[in-house]
């Protein structure tokens, strides 16, 4: 596998494949996640690519974007970027999911997020300073992760996701041993009185959905972010249970789910800008 965790793994890596492509990943547990049984994004576009790419991964699971590109974090992906050693063909990002799904900040949690209602209306059910406020803190990661780049390595490109409407569920991730991380959004929506899973769904849809439009309004102010959305990738269903094809827990998609991902949205388009 041509995927490197560390510098110096890295490093070997290119010295032993001085001439393939080199892809810097960042991002929280779509790219991190560390079950074999569910792979993750990063894994499933080294495949994609049948190994041929050096793939170094800086993401890890519970990573927020605020937290990606600032402190320590942001002077680690800066140094990595000024390293003489490699030159970065492209760069993957993949944030905002636990911004919005899994914050634990003050202030910005999704039991703060999110608004009791007796109204069917998923807009009614969103407290829109608060959103306003996370999302803002998300674009300007986003913002500086540009800057960063065009400062560091100008013209390189970067490709980000949208994520895919997650079905709320009580089924956290089984990481080891019967150490269950979450669920996250159904007990954050129960605790609000908001029962019926369609319109715990749709909340989660209209989020994302605005997420996405955010995230391609300023694709269009910075040339060299190229969002891919993978919006609506898997299957949509109206009716489900606690275990669902292509995901393995109520926020992570399977093997399946992510290889899907990638063959049919994600691989093509870094493909396309690796030629």
């Amino acid at each position: 596998m041509a995927i490197a965790h560390s510098r110096e793994s890295f490093y070997m890596l290119v010295q032993r494949f001085p001439h393939r492509k080199q892809i810097l990943v960042e991002g929280d547990s779509w790219v991190g996640h560390p079950l074999p049984r569910a792979t993750n994004l990063c894994v499933q576009i080294n495949n994609y690519f049948r190994g041929r790419c050096n793939i170094f991964s800086l993401g890890e699971i519970g990573h927020l974007a605020t937290d990606m590109m600032s402190g320590y974090s942001l002077r680690f992906f800066q140094d990595v970027l000024k390293a003489s050693q490699y030159n970065f063909d492209l760069i993957f990002f993949s944030a905002g999911g636990n911004d919005i799904l899994a914050n634990d900040q003050p202030g910005l949690a999704l039991t703060e997020l999110l608004v009791s209602s007796s109204d069917n209306n998923p807009s009614s059910c969103i407290n829109r300073g608060v959103w306003q406020l996370l999302l803002a803190g998300v674009l300007d990661a986003y913002k500086t992760l540009v800057s960063t780049v065009e400062s560091l390595k100008p013209g390189c490109p970067i490709v980000t996701h949208t994520y895919d409407y997650i079905y709320p569920r009580n089924k956290g991730a089984d990481i080891l041993f019967n150490n269950v991380l979450g669920p996250w959004v159904y007990p954050a929506m129960r605790s609000k009185g908001i029962a019926d899973p369609l319109l715990q769904r749709n909340i989660i849809r209209l989020l994302l959905d605005e997420f996405a439009d955010a995230l391609a309004e300023l694709s269009r102010l910075q040339t060299t972010l190229k969002v891919v959305n993978t919006l609506g990738t898997l299957p949509q269903l109206q009716n489900w249970n606690t275990s669902i094809a292509n995901w393995d827990d109520e926020i992570h998609p399977n093997k399946d789910g992510f290889s899907s991902l990638v063959n049919k949205r994600i691989g093509p388009v870094i493909k396309q800008l690796l030629n």
